[in-house]
């Protein structure tokens, strides 16, 4: 590592710019491309990637980095297409690390026009403190139009080159990246989805350099070296469209990922430049932007002397540690993004009123270890961000912090940042299964526990002759369920909670919704428990001596959330699903039950899931149950028909209708 530093300050070579024809030619297109109005492959694909390519090449003019000359070519093919010519290109701005350039656009009309995307059109928005992006808008877009663009990106990030993504949610026809890599550098690769074919070949090149390790003059030198070029290309790879219960596409898309392992420089020893664990977790105990925050407690100081009154009321650990939870959440707002650094002192954030996730967290280990309690941080992808390599020891994975803490022989994580969200339950976008643990040489991988989400409603009702339903409701959620309530709650009690009218007016156009009461919205580390009393009219259809009725009362699964016919990526659900839902109905004087939903009961093997639906009728009152526990949260792509089915007959029984007859 330290000769790779060295290299980069004190010598310059010339770029290794090989002359290597690309796939594509900037503006030449096919007749058949112009003319094509559907994609063979895929007749339903509101467009195709024609050609998605990019090479990489290594510069050593004033450091060492490399370039990406990337060149995309799309084919529109419907009008519901036509957002995808808005492009924006990320890269990390942060002390220019990365930067793009030689950016072009143009939109290629079915007849062959093309209109250029003026530099006027091209916008740089900051993201955040470390990026940025490039953002412009295709001009003309018409059904039949072939969007083109190309850019080169520097970066001096060679450890890890950027990802490249074979796959994406509409088909690609082609799609292929070059690699120009000087035999000074060793990357090992890693795949995900469809392999692509490689292709490869080792050429000998003269590589000049200017010795600057001199104050008085400048050496010139050549040097020869191998370079490895190599191909990866993947065609005709169909779309994957996105569908619920996912973690992020990206860990699904066949893709490519290259890892710096070795650098050997000239007349040099070959040296890693790969860490292990331990040396990671000792380097983050000394970073004053991650462990000196923690520890030194001029960094919190000004947290502790806000707080201190506040735990001086208990002498219970535990208490302490919610007392702690619970004032963060109070005085410190989220400011929507994630990091596992602090961006200045803790305090800093602390006085803005508002931090990063990782900010928040932070803060909560470094009061439980200044109250004697024992605290980690465990380090962790969020599911938006992407899954993990626990055989690869890079902080650049992790994106997000949660706090350990033991306390009175019990171990719990928490993650600060909603005061309506149980301090049992992390956010949602942390649960993506594994943590890592920072302890010194103890440092470890940890599961991230997979919780509950439970809703219970049960309903009280009587149904008249004419077809309305008037009754009470009661429900009680626990987790995800009662934090979205409680901030629903909040937002509308001022509102008489007419969110909660709106909700039954949306199944309902006419229902009357009063007696709206809500037991504990305060406590966020207890089921929230409502009630409220309905007048449905129309609820029931009438027909004749007919009436018909969906007992579930549109609170039930209308259509399967897993439409795909087939699926080629896993099912990751973030939690555990209970549901259950009650109706005791009493029918109309005069009528009897003509025909009465079947019950039913499935499970799922290996106690993944059950499902029971129970009806019965008694004394001119008809109950019917529903309950609904999905214990396992990920199936592989073979299991996928396992949980559609399951989700497939619970559509079909909560929308079976209850029908009843008038007596002669």
């Amino acid at each position: 590592m330290k000769k790779l530093l060295l290299f980069c300050c004190f010598f310059s070579l010339v770029n290794l710019v090989f002359a290597q024809k690309p796939p594509i030619k900037w503006g030449k297109v096919e007749e058949a491309d112009l003319t094509m109005t559907s994609y063979p492959s895929d007749a339903e694909a509101e467009a195709v990637v024609l050609m998605d390519y990019a090479s990489i090449d290594f510069g050593f003019e004033g450091s060492t980095h490399y370039l990406m000359h990337h060149h995309v070519r799309i084919k529109i093919l419907k009008e519901s297409a036509f957002d995808r010519g808005d492009i924006e290109i990320e890269y990390y701005a942060h002390n220019r690390l990365e930067e793009i350039k030689e950016l072009k656009a143009q939109v290629i009309l079915p007849n062959g026009d093309k209109i250029k995307l003026s530099k006027k059109d091209i916008f740089t928005e900051k993201v955040n403190d470390y990026w940025s992006r490039k953002k412009f808008a295709m001009p003309s877009l018409k059904e039949g139009a072939i969007i083109e663009y190309s850019y080169l990106k520097k970066s001096e990030s060679i450890y890890n080159l950027s990802n490249w993504y074979f796959q994406t949610d509409i088909p690609t026809r082609h799609s292929e990246l070059r690699t120009n890599i000087p035999e000074w550098f060793e990357y090992i690769s890693f795949t995900q989805g469809r392999p692509p074919v490689v292709k490869n070949e080792l050429v000998n090149k003269d590589i000049r350099f200017n010795n600057r390790n001199s104050a008085y003059r400048t050496e010139g030198g050549t040097t020869n070296a191998r370079v490895s070029k190599t191909q990866y290309i993947v065609e005709n790879i169909p779309a994957m469209k996105s569908e619920q219960f996912i973690t992020t596409m990206r860990d699904y898309y066949s893709k490519i990922t290259l890892q710096l392992k070795t650098v050997q420089w000239p007349n040099s020893i070959r040296e890693s430049v790969n860490s292990d664990w331990p040396t990671i977790a000792k380097q983050l105990e000394e970073n004053d932007s991650f462990g000196k925050q923690i520890n030194k407690g001029r960094n919190t100081k000004k947290i502790m002397e806000a707080v201190n009154p506040l735990l001086a009321m208990t002498e219970d650990p535990i208490e302490k540690l919610m007392i702690a939870y619970s004032f963060l959440n109070s005085n410190i707002t989220w400011n929507e993004t994630y990091g596992i650094y602090s961006r200045k002192s803790l305090d800093d954030a602390y006085v803005d009123k508002q931090a990063t996730a990782g900010e928040l967290n932070l803060m909560l280990i470094a009061i439980c270890r200044q109250l004697g309690l024992t605290a980690y941080p465990v380090l962790i992808s969020t599911r938006s961000h992407g899954k993990m390599l626990e055989a690869y020891p890079k902080t650049d994975q992790f994106n997000h912090v949660l706090a350990y803490v033991g306390v009175a022989d019990k171990e719990v994580l928490l993650d600060v940042g909603s005061q309506h969200r149980s301090p049992n339950f992390l956010r949602v976008n942390s649960l993506n299964y594994r943590g890592w643990l920072v302890d010194g040489p103890q440092s470890q991988w940890i599961n991230i526990g997979v919780p509950a989400d439970v809703e219970k409603m049960i309903v009280n009702a009587e149904l008249s002759a004419e077809g309305t339903i008037t009754g009470t409701v009661q429900e009680i959620c626990t987790g995800y369920s009662a934090m979205v309530n409680r901030r629903e709650y909040y937002e509308n009690r001022e509102k008489d909670s007419e969110h909660v009218v709106k909700n039954w007016q949306e199944i309902f156009p006419d229902a009357e919704v009063t007696n709206i009461n809500f037991d504990n919205p305060e406590k966020a580390g207890e089921s929230l428990k409502s009630s409220l009393e309905i007048k449905l009219p129309n609820a029931a259809q009438i027909n004749d001596d007919f009436i018909y009725l969906s007992p579930m009362l549109g609170k039930g699964y209308e259509e399967n959330p897993l439409k795909l016919e087939n699926r080629t990526f896993s099912v990751d659900m973030p939690y555990q699903i209970k549901e259950q839902y009650v109706i005791n109905l009493t029918i109309p004087a005069g009528y009897m039950v003509e025909e009465l939903p079947e019950p039913a009961q499935v499970k799922m093997p290996e106690g993944a899931g059950v499902f029971r639906f129970l009806v019965s009728e008694k004394d001119g009152t008809v109950q019917v149950t529903s309950k609904i526990f999905i214990k396992k949260n990920r199936y592989k792509p073979e299991e996928y028909q396992i949980i559609r089915q399951f989700f497939d007959l619970i559509v079909e029984k909560q929308g079976e209708q209850l029908v009843l007859k008038k007596m002669p």
